[in-house]
């Protein structure tokens, strides 16, 4: 009940917004004749009643999201969105947050009332309304027939029609020959337009939406522009005397009430005064007044019918972003201050950097232009483990996850976050996978067109280039192979055009490996991040995922009992929570990348320690890329004290490239918490856990095979108090 009601919360609000864009053209159209009006509120209705509409870029609506979202409930911060930052402001720092220490968050408890209000009015308008047509029945009952569904009542005040399927018109006794002619005109144009299925249409409408005043002043406001234009389709088939005789008419029928039942179309029903003085001045609409009221119809009918349309998936991501689901936050600051270029917010400072992200907006942009001045970037992890990028380049441009946006110069500068810290090792690394992540999802071989296609992103990020080489093996008619490159002349000169698909013919009996290898660059020629594509086989499409055999997730590969300085002993476990088994025996299986012989356990992972079968403490195995992650067979734990402070320490990698594993160095304090202390980007070694060197106190040192030189070079990684940095 409580989703029904937010949904007709939400088209009640988009209506009063309608509401006053519709007085506001009625006041342009005051010259026009008045059926231009009465045809606007049609626009109203459609909004009360539709729950959906269609897009356009011509809508005047301010936003196309619901003001109030049906997650609300949900919030730590509730939120509502009516497209006006003042007043969204005004209103959420009003609205209660959710309590911790309680069960339920009070705008549940709000919503829960107000739909139980919601109902009860709904209830008590339709029963007023079956209340009123009874007892309008009641008294019909002794009207004569005067002809084809037109009848006479004696004390009958006004006349009216009533029915729906087969409407009658019902006429007060006694009245003159031109009286009852007038009548029988005007009714004849409720009919004729279906005003006697309009206004019961409009009066549940409003019995639906009945605690907004707006649809109350626009049911009784479409009422009057309803009469007064039958009024006019009778005085167009008059001159001047008729007008007179025809406004002497409606004087006679007077009678200043209103009619609330929803039922009557009357012709006397309120209003008598106005539409006397528009009787008497009525004049055929000049030629212009006429265009420029269709005009004005037409424009406003299509802009406020239609949807706004949808920003761009990365900015609504943006706007729709909500603080429970993000694991983390990092800045990066580019120039910045040395050494305070990096920040990794705590927890606390997440829901206000989300609130602000939440206020993205903009034009969008094909490009930004060269700037000066410091670039801004937020990375976000999400909870589900995806990765995101915002940036706010020199207070100009927008960027969301390579889409720019030519945003709000007064909202930007509001981006106060600064560095506190250099940036970890790997960070770089890490922030370069969601381009190189979009390439390789783009790659696609069609056995059909025998033809292979991968897209180039739009952006990547600044300082870093695109590595990308296409090669294979192809089948010669004697069954020999050779080898066939594809794009030479991009890849030698790197030249890859940004948002580009690229396309080459492979033909399918004569395919039998392809291989794409990307990698993003830094300037100094650096492998920040890397991936390699397989397409192999006659008839084969891109690289489909390895038959897996089943695991029964989570599922353990180590188990290494740890003694904490405090005393007592927990157990290290290395658990995939997603992915499979992939041996080498298997018949499809394909070497390369970070498969080897034997078991290949290919998924995503976290570190456990467990204290008598309970988890004390968790942390995810992140190694600087949103890939997947593969180990090989049981790990078991080097456990050493690398940082010299007593506590348990050990190093965890997996694959990176042929010059060695990436490695994470993780510490377990006397409580068992376990925590990230550095990480090293290459270790010429194939073990998942490994016994680094330590030339010294708070040193470990990385071997690393120089193919330039032929010869192998040591890396220290030095302890700072927080973590370990390469020198």
């Amino acid at each position: 009940m409580e989703n029904t009601f937010l949904t007709v919360f939400n088209m009640s609000l988009t209506a009063s917004y309608i509401f006053l864009v519709v007085l506001l053209v009625r006041l342009l159209l005051k010259r026009a004749p008045r059926r231009y009006s009465y045809y606007l509120w049609g626009v109203m209705l459609f909004r009360l009643v539709c729950p959906f509409s269609f897009e356009s870029v011509l809508s005047l609506l301010p936003s196309a999201r619901p003001v109030v979202p049906a997650d609300i409930v949900y919030q730590a911060q509730p939120q509502i969105h009516t497209g006006i930052r003042v007043l969204d402001n005004a209103v959420n720092a009003s609205l209660p947050a959710a309590t911790p220490a309680v069960s339920m968050n009070p705008m549940q408890l709000v919503l829960a009332i107000a739909a139980v209000i919601w109902v009860v009015g709904v209830a008590g308008m339709l029963l007023y309304a079956v209340i009123s047509i009874w007892m309008l029945k009641c008294r019909i009952l002794g009207a004569s027939p005067l002809g084809d569904n037109l009848y006479e009542l004696e004390g009958l005040e006004t006349p009216f029609v009533f029915g729906i399927f087969r409407p009658k018109t019902y006429l007060p006794a006694g009245l003159t020959e031109e009286e009852q002619r007038y009548v029988l005109l005007h009714e004849e144009a409720h009919l004729r337009r279906g005003d006697h299925l309009i206004k019961p249409l409009a009066f549940l409408v409003l019995c639906v939406h009945w605690f907004n005043p707006c649809c109350w002043a626009a049911f009784f406001l479409m009422g009057n522009d309803m009469e007064l234009s039958c009024d006019e389709y009778v005085l167009e088939k008059l001159d001047g005397e008729g007008r007179k005789a025809y406004a002497s008419c409606l004087l006679s029928f007077a009678t200043g009430r209103r009619i609330l039942n929803g039922s009557p179309l009357a012709f006397g029903e309120g209003g008598a005064a106005q539409r006397i003085k528009n009787a008497l001045k009525y004049r055929e609409p000049a030629v212009w007044v006429v265009g420029f009221a269709i005009t004005a119809l037409l424009f406003a009918g299509f802009g406020l019918m239609g949807n706004p349309q949808l920003p761009r998936s990365t900015l609504a991501w943006a706007q729709n972003l909500r603080a429970g689901e993000v694991e983390q936050i990092e800045l990066l600051v580019d120039p910045g201050t040395e050494g305070r270029q990096y920040r990794l917010f705590t927890q606390e400072e997440i829901p206000e950097v989300v609130r602000l992200l939440n206020e993205s907006d903009g034009r969008y942009a094909e490009q930004a232009e060269e700037l000066e001045g410091e670039t801004k970037t937020l990375y976000i992890r999400m909870k589900d483990g995806g990765q995101h990028m915002a940036s706010n380049i020199g207070n100009t441009y927008l960027e969301i996850d390579g889409d720019y946006y030519r945003a709000a110069y007064g909202w930007l500068s509001g981006w106060k976050y600064e560095g506190n810290a250099v940036p970890p090792v790997g960070f770089a690394r890490q922030a370069s996978t969601a381009p190189l992540k979009a390439l390789t999802d783009s790659v696609v071989y069609d056995p059909q067109a025998e033809e292979l296609r991968f897209t180039i992103p739009q952006k990547l990020e600044r300082g870093t280039r695109l590595s990308l080489h296409v090669s294979g093996r192809l089948l010669t008619k004697d069954g020999q192979g050779m080898s066939w490159h594809a794009f030479e002349e991009e890849s030698e000169s790197g030249n890859w055009e940004p948002g580009k698909t690229y396309r080459a013919q492979i033909g399918v009996d004569a395919m039998d490996t392809v291989e794409l290898d990307a990698a993003i660059l830094s300037e100094t020629g650096d492998i920040l991040s890397e991936e390699t594509i397989q397409i192999s086989g006659v008839g084969g499409t891109k690289a489909d995922e390895p038959a897996a055999n089943q695991l029964e997730l989570p599922f353990s590969l180590s188990g290494t009992p740890v003694e904490l300085l405090g005393g007592g002993t927990i157990e290290l476990q290395l658990v995939m929570t997603e992915g499979r088994i992939w041996n080498s025996n298997d018949p499809d299986f394909i070497y390369g990348g970070y498969f080897q012989d034997g078991d290949n356990y290919v998924g995503r992972f976290v570190l456990q320690s467990v204290r008598d079968g309970t988890v004390i403490s968790q942390i995810p195995v992140n190694l600087g890329t949103d890939e997947d992650i593969c180990f090989y067979g049981p790990v078991a734990l080097q456990i050493a004290d690398y940082n010299g402070d007593g506590n348990p320490d050990f190093a965890l990698g997996s694959w990176l490239w042929s010059g060695g594993n990436s490695y994470n160095i993780y510490s377990v304090n006397k409580d068992g918490i376990l925590s990230q202390i550095g990480q090293i980007e290459r270790h010429d070694s194939r073990e998942s856990s490994v016994l680094l060197e330590q030339p010294a106190e708070g040193e470990i040192a990385a071997k690393i095979w120089n193919q330039a030189t032929g010869e192998e070079e040591t890396v220290l990684y030095t302890w700072d108090g927080t973590s370990f940095n390469a020198n």
